[in-house]
C-alpha cells in the first residue's frame, strides 16, 4: 500500500470514530482491526454481540481513559437499542407460532394417520428387500436431526441471546415438523457422500412402486401442499407487491421423489423427539 494511501485509510478511522479523537497511532491499529473483522469467510461469521465483543477485545487495551469513557457511554446506548429492537421482533413473530403449531396438529391428526394403511404407501413391499438400507438411512436421519436441533440451538443464541424466545420457540417447532414429516430435500443435501449413495440407490428403485401406491402419494402430497397454502394465506400478511420465494425450486418428477423418500424415512414415535407444542 501506498503511503499515501495508508494515511488516506488512516484518517477516514479518524473520521469514522471521530468522537472517540483518535491519535493517528490508534487509528492505525483501529485499522488492522478492521481489516481482519472485515476479512470475507464464507463459513466464519460473527453476530453482531461476537463483533462489539472482538471490538472492545481490540479497544480496551488502545483507548486513554477519557477515550474509554466516551466509548462506553455509546456502546451503552446501542445496545439498549438492539436490545430493544430485537425484543420488538420477536414480540412480532409470536403469531408464527400458532403458524407452526397448526402445520404440527395437522400432520399428527391428519396426514401422518392417513399414510398408515395397508399396503403401506410409508414402506411399500417393493422395497422389502432393500430394508437394511432404508434402516441405515433412518439411522442416519435422526443423527441428522440431533444436529440440526443443536445446530438450531447454537445459531440462535449467538445471534439472539436471551431476546427472542419467540424465535427460539418458532426454531424448535419447525425442528419438531421435521422429525414427525422427514425432509428429505434437507437431509440428502447434509449427509456425507457414502450416505447420499445409498439414498440415490433407494431413490432409483422407485418406479417399482406399485402405481395405486404412487398415485396415492401424490394425492396425499396435494394435500399437504393445499394445506400449506391455507395455512401460511391465514397467518401470513402479504406486502403488495412483494412475492414469496420457495426453497423448492423442483421439477414435478423430483418433488415426488422426494416426498415418497420422506415417506421412507417416516417415523411412528418422532424419532423419539418430544412434542414441544
Amino acid at each position: 500500500m501506498e503511503k499515501s494511501d495508508h494515511r488516506s485509510n488512516v484518517e477516514l478511522v479518524q473520521d469514522r470514530y471521530h468522537y472517540l479523537d483518535l491519535t493517528f497511532e490508534q487509528a492505525e491499529q483501529v485499522l488492522k482491526y478492521e481489516a481482519i473483522r472485515d476479512t470475507f469467510s464464507p463459513k466464519h461469521i460473527l453476530s453482531v454481540w461476537e463483533d462489539w465483543d472482538y471490538e472492545l477485545i481490540a479497544f480496551q487495551g488502545l483507548l486513554n481513559e477519557g477515550q474509554r469513557v466516551r466509548y462506553d457511554e455509546l456502546k451503552e446506548r446501542l445496545y439498549a437499542q438492539y436490545t430493544e429492537n430485537s425484543i420488538q421482533q420477536d414480540n412480532e413473530r409470536a403469531r408464527w407460532l400458532d403458524y407452526h403449531r397448526a402445520k404440527i396438529e395437522y400432520l399428527k391428526n391428519n396426514l401422518i394417520p392417513s399414510l398408515y394403511t395397508q399396503p403401506s404407501p410409508v414402506f411399500p413391499s417393493a422395497f422389502h428387500a432393500d430394508r437394511v438400507k432404508i434402516d441405515y438411512l433412518k439411522a442416519c436421519y435422526k443423527t441428522f436431526l440431533h444436529e440440526r436441533q443443536k445446530e438450531a440451538l447454537v445459531h440462535h443464541i449467538r445471534f439472539q441471546k436471551t431476546f427472542a424466545p419467540n424465535g427460539l420457540k418458532e426454531v424448535m417447532l419447525t425442528h419438531y415438523t421435521q422429525c414427525l414429516l422427514p425432509d428429505y430435500w434437507a437431509f440428502e443435501n447434509a449427509v456425507d457422500a457414502p450416505t447420499k449413495s445409498v439414498a440415490q440407490f433407494i431413490k432409483d428403485r422407485l418406479y417399482r412402486q406399485n402405481p395405486e401406491i404412487t398415485e396415492f402419494q401424490s394425492k396425499k402430497l396435494e394435500e399437504l401442499k393445499e394445506f400449506d397454502r391455507l395455512n401460511y394465506e391465514k397467518f401470513y400478511q402479504p406486502v403488495e407487491g412483494w412475492s414469496v420465494w420457495s426453497r423448492h425450486p423442483f421439477s414435478e418428477e423430483d418433488e415426488k421423489a422426494h416426498w415418497a423418500m420422506s415417506l421412507l424415512l417416516l417415523s411412528p414415535d418422532a424419532y423419539g423427539f418430544d412434542d414441544i407444542t
